[in-house]
């Protein structure tokens, strides 16, 4: 249990620095260019995540269960702490 646990953490903040990163270069570029980096971004992550199942699978080493919840629970929290720490428009709008 303990494998997958930092398994998923170890992929889950992978995905969240490099989701940060990304969105951080896009957010001045234009709508289609931002877009595409995050439903990009959400694409790549159920990716990541079928893959993460399609291997662990049958594997003793890993609990199924506990990897793909502690996967799902820290990519979305990863997901919101990177949204937040957005640049801000100085627009005010």
């Amino acid at each position: 249990m303990r494998n997958g646990l930092l398994l998923s953490l170890f992929l889950a903040g992978f995905n969240g620095a490099m989701l940060h990163f990304l969105l951080s270069w896009a957010f001045n570029k234009s709508n289609k260019v931002f877009f595409g980096v995050l439903f990009g971004g959400m694409g790549w992550k159920m990716f990541t995540l079928g893959l993460t199942a399609f291997f662990i699978f049958g594997n003793p080493s890993f609990h199924l269960t506990v990897t793909l919840l502690t996967f799902v629970f820290f990519s979305m929290l990863f997901t919101f702490i990177s949204i937040k720490f957005l640049p801000k428009n100085s627009h005010g709008f």
